[in-house]
C-alpha cells in the first residue's frame, strides 16, 4: 500500500466518503455448488447472510489418562466435542431452518496422547439471513454449551470476535447487472450469499451488488477451490457491462459524472 502512496495507517480516520461514489459491484466465486450443478453462467446476489463469531474455552483438568478414573474427570475436549454436536443439532432444528453453525477450529491442551485434555479454545460461526433468528441460535446454543459444560465440572468463558446482521442489496444495482447479463446474452440466477464479503460491508458507503460464478463442486478455502477461467471470462465480462450501465445512469443523474478516458474510448481487439 505504501509504495502506491497509500498510508495503512490513516485507514481508520480516512474511511470512503459517500459522496465519492455512485455504487460498486463486486466479482466473486459462489463458495457453494448451485451455479455449477445447474449448469448456469453466473450467479447475482440479492442478500447476504449475516454472522456471530466467538471464540470458547473450556477449561478442565488435566490429568494421566491412565492414573484417572472415567468417573470424576474434567474433560475438556469430551465437553467441546459435545457442544459442537449441540450446535450442529439445533442448526438442523426446524425452528431454526436456513441458519447455519459451524466449528471449524479446535486446540486442545496440552495435546499429549497420555494425557486428558485440559484446555480447548473452539470457535463457533452462526450465520442466517434473518438476523433475529441469528442472535436466538447464538443465545440457545450458548445455553445448551454452558450446560454442557457445567454438568462435566468444565468451566467456559466466551469472546465474540465478530457480529454481522444479514446485508439485503439494493434492487436497482442488481437491476442493472441483470439488465447487462440479457443484454450480453449471460444466463444468470439470483442467490442469496451464505458467505460475508467486501460488499456486505461497503453497502454501508454506496449502494452495491454482487455477481457469482461458478465453483467447481462448490469446494472454497481448500487447495481443491477451482473455477474454470472460461467461466471467470463470462463473470468479467458481465461485471464490466454493469458498470458500463451504471456509468450511463450516473451520467443521466448527473451529466458531469463521466468514464475516465482509458474506459470511455471503445473497446477493440485484443492484441
Amino acid at each position: 500500500m505504501a509504495a502506491v502512496g497509500l498510508d495503512p495507517d490513516a485507514a481508520a480516520s480516512a474511511p470512503w466518503r459517500p459522496a465519492d461514489w455512485s455504487a460498486f459491484v463486486e466479482l466473486h466465486i459462489e463458495q457453494g455448488s448451485v451455479l455449477d450443478d445447474s449448469g448456469v453462467d453466473v450467479g447475482v446476489v440479492d442478500l447476504i447472510s449475516g454472522s456471530t463469531r466467538l471464540e470458547l474455552v473450556a477449561d478442565g483438568r488435566a490429568s494421566h489418562t491412565g492414573g484417572t478414573p472415567m468417573r470424576g474427570r474434567a474433560d475438556a475436549l469430551a465437553a467441546a466435542a459435545e457442544a459442537v454436536l449441540a450446535a450442529e443439532r439445533l442448526a438442523l432444528d426446524a425452528r431454526y431452518r436456513g441458519a447455519r453453525a459451524t466449528v471449524g477450529r479446535l486446540l486442545v491442551e496440552p495435546g499429549s496422547i497420555t494425557t486428558i485434555p485440559g484446555r480447548v479454545t473452539f470457535s463457533l460461526d452462526v450465520r442466517d439471513v434473518d438476523a433475529d433468528r441469528q442472535r436466538r441460535a447464538v443465545a440457545e446454543i450458548m445455553g445448551r454449551v454452558r450446560a454442557i459444560c457445567l454438568r462435566r465440572g468444565v468451566g467456559l468463558s466466551a469472546r465474540p470476535l465478530a457480529d454481522t446482521s444479514a446485508v439485503v442489496l439494493p434492487d436497482w444495482v442488481r437491476a442493472e447487472v441483470t439488465g447487462a447479463a440479457g443484454e450480453i446474452g449471460v444466463r444468470y440466477r439470483v442467490l442469496t450469499s451464505g458467505a460475508s464479503h467486501d460488499a456486505q460491508m461497503i453497502n454501508r458507503v454506496t449502494p452495491t451488488a454482487m455477481i457469482f460464478v461458478p465453483s467447481r463442486a462448490g469446494l472454497s478455502h481448500v487447495p481443491e477451490e477451482w473455477t474454470d477461467p472460461a467461466k471467470l471470462a463470462v463473470g468479467t465480462t458481465l461485471l464490466f457491462a454493469s458498470m458500463l450501465r451504471l456509468d450511463a445512469r450516473a451520467a443521466s443523474v448527473a451529466p458531469d459524472a463521466r468514464l475516465p478516458p482509458v474506459l470511455a474510448e471503445p473497446v477493440g481487439e485484443p492484441s
